[in-house]
């Protein structure tokens, strides 16, 4: 599976954008405080039929810290994990997320997710994670079942491994 073709080299570019929310304290089960945004990018390299992933999350570019993986039911699971050299995230004492999973749902229009540590709050082993969850916005919705989908791509690629 490859993405469309433009012209005869790679495709453009496309962006999922999804605003989402987050729980309030570690363990609760709803989410309903505003959430960093996420955003990904599902770009062709030239001469590869396999697409890479790019992430944005609250503005930032983290695709450094990105894995892309499958779970047993074909949903992509993305995780962010920033280690020290990610540190100036943090620099404002802000509550960017140093440790968080999403899974997208099989039509990848919604995810639930946890965020596990945060510059204000990197909690410890075996705390409980902030409740996670996301909804994409109306242009990937309209896009997906269509020939310009970049879904099935994406996902065929992270079968193999992190695309990236």
């Amino acid at each position: 599976m490859t993405l469309p073709q433009e012209n005869g080299a790679g495709a453009a570019p496309f962006s999922a954008s999804y605003t989402t929310l987050i729980s309030t304290t570690r363990g609760a089960s709803t989410a309903t405080a505003p959430g960093l945004p996420l955003v990904l990018t599902v770009r062709r390299q030239e001469g590869s039929p396999r697409p890479t992933v790019e992430a944005r999350l609250g503005g930032e570019d983290v695709t450094g810290w990105l894995g892309v993986g499958v779970d047993g039911s074909d949903r992509l699971i993305l995780s962010v994990m920033i280690s020290g050299e990610g540190g100036f995230l943090c620099e404002d004492g802000n509550r960017f997320y140093l440790s968080c999973k999403a899974l997208l749902d099989a039509d990848a229009l919604n995810f639930t997710g946890a965020v596990h540590a945060t510059c204000a709050d990197p909690g410890h082993e075996g705390a409980a994670p902030y409740h996670w969850q996301g909804t994409a916005d109306h242009t990937f919705a309209a896009l997906r079942g269509t020939p310009d989908d970049p879904w099935p791509a994406l996902l065929a690629a992270a079968r193999e491994g992190t695309p990236r």
